[in-house]
Order: structure tokens, then C-alpha cells, then sequence
């Protein structure tokens, strides 16, 4: 299971701090009967990295499957009960629909006790997308309300993918105006030939259809001032979120959009 990559805590002037969130492409939840999986999911994200909030893809559970949500709930519950972790989890959830693919749907998970104490909201009610492959919600987090987004774009599909981000992501940015946290699995890379793809033992390679994409990601975060905060604050580092079980290939597929000015306050 890939770890979740983490985006930065917020800290220093009007900022509260401490925020601690990650995105995690978990690639089904509840796993083979019997394997424990979203059990052992709770310990990593609430034991082990301690977080405030998760943004989850790829939870494989379908609109029509919705009561699948309700046994995650349950045991995600149990999990964190008997760790002695919280009083519970508030989740919000896009299963995969109509347009979508079952293996998509996307959700996001925050702590109840930091709801429960105030700095952290949840203001007004989730936007969902019918195909599960967009979620977001306006929250407020001390003195500074912002949107956060989980995103699944379509994988393999270049052509699908800008799509995506000329109807789905330029219009939330534009819409946001500087106050969004878009994090995910983005299913390309923003550098194809350099530092975020690798493939052990192979020779070069033409990325032409997912530099295309990468372009057009660039210019979406020029012209609404967002940045890839794994990028910015380490700015030669090869970590990659991916890795192909047939080819061993690697690949930088999950990762945080944040505004240019929230910079300051962002650690990865």
C-alpha cells in the first residue's frame, strides 16, 4: 500500500497551527475478507502520522454499494476505539457512479475531537461529483476558511485528463480565488522526463501525451497563483507515490496544490 503524502500544517499568524492532512489513494478500503484493511488504514492515519484530516481515491465502493460506506464507518469506529484514538471519524463521501468506474469514488475523513473542539468546521455541505471523481468542502480552520479538494483523474487517458482539468479544476481555482487545498491522485506527473518518473534499468522514453498534461496543470497554477508544495520545498528531491508491480516503474502520481500565499504556512 502506498503511503499517504502529506501536505503541509499551517502555523504563525493568522493561521492556526498544527493542521495535519494527507491525501491517500488507498486503492479499495475495505480489502479481501478477513485482511483487516481499513483497520490497519485507521492506525496509519490516526495512530502513527496522527492526522487531523485524510482525502481519500480510489475507495472502490460504487453509488450503488452506498451501504459499504456504512461498514467502513463502523469499523473504522471500532478500530479507533479500542486504540483509545478518538471519539470518532466524520466521513464524507463520492462513491463512484454514473460515468465513473468502480474502482474509483473518492472521500474525505476528519478526527471528531477536532471538530468537536472548535478549530476545525466543516461549513455547509460537501460538492460531489456523479462519477465520484471530485470532492470538496469549504472549512474553516482558526481564522482561515478555505476549500479543501480530493481529486481522481482518469488514468491513461491524457486527453481525459486535461479535459478534467479545463471543466473540474480551473473553474473550483477560479471559484476559490486563493483559498484551496488540492490534493490527490493526479494519474500523470508534472516533470514525465525528469524528476518524477523512473524506471529501474530502462532507457528514455517519450512522454509527449503527459507532457501535454503536465503543461496544462503548470498553466492552471500561473494563472491562479497555486503551487506543488512537494516541488517548492524540494525543489531536486526524486520521491515518488507509485510504484508499478509489473515494471517497477516509479512515478511522483499523488501530491498537493496549495496558493502561492499560503506558501509561508505550508510544510511538506
Amino acid at each position: 500500500m502506498p503511503r499517504p503524502s502529506r501536505t503541509p500544517g499551517r502555523a504563525g499568524g493568522r493561521y492556526a497551527a498544527g493542521l495535519r492532512i494527507a491525501t491517500h489513494n488507498v486503492r479499495g478500503l475495505l480489502g479481501a475478507p478477513g485482511q483487516g484493511k481499513v483497520e490497519g488504514l485507521v492506525d496509519l492515519w490516526f495512530r502513527d502520522l496522527n492526522l487531523h484530516m485524510v482525502l481519500l481515491q480510489e475507495v472502490h465502493i460504487t453509488s450503488a454499494q452506498r451501504c459499504r460506506c456504512h461498514e467502513v464507518e463502523q469499523r473504522a469506529a471500532a478500530q479507533l476505539e479500542s486504540r483509545s484514538l478518538d471519539s470518532g471519524l466524520r466521513w464524507l463521501w463520492t462513491p463512484a457512479g454514473q460515468g465513473g468506474n468502480a474502482c474509483g469514488g473518492t472521500a474525505i475523513v476528519v478526527r471528531q475531537s477536532v471538530l468537536a473542539s472548535g478549530r476545525l468546521r466543516i461549513v455547509g455541505p460537501p460538492t460531489q461529483t456523479a462519477d465520484g471523481r471530485l470532492l470538496h468542502v469549504k472549512v474553516k480552520w482558526g481564522a482561515l476558511d478555505f476549500v479543501v479538494a480530493s481529486a481522481y483523474l482518469p488514468s491513461g487517458d491524457p486527453a481525459g485528463q486535461r479535459a478534467f482539468l479545463r471543466d473540474r479544476v480551473a473553474p473550483l481555482m477560479a471559484a476559490c480565488r486563493g483559498r484551496l487545498l488540492l490534493g490527490g491522485d493526479f494519474n500523470f506527473t508534472p516533470d514525465p522526463g525528469g524528476l518524477d518518473r523512473a524506471r529501474p534499468g530502462a532507457g528514455p522514453r517519450s512522454w509527449t501525451a503527459e507532457g501535454a498534461t503536465a503543461a496544462a496543470m503548470a498553466q492552471l497554477c500561473v494563472d491562479h497563483s497555486m503551487v506543488d508544495v512537494e516541488r517548492r520545498h524540494h525543489p531536486g528531491a526524486r520521491r515518488f507515490t507509485y510504484r508499478s508491480a509489473t515494471s517497477q516503474a516509479l512515478a511522483r502520481l499523488d501530491r498537493w496544490y496549495a496558493p502561492e500565499a499560503a506558501m509561508a504556512h505550508c510544510h511538506a
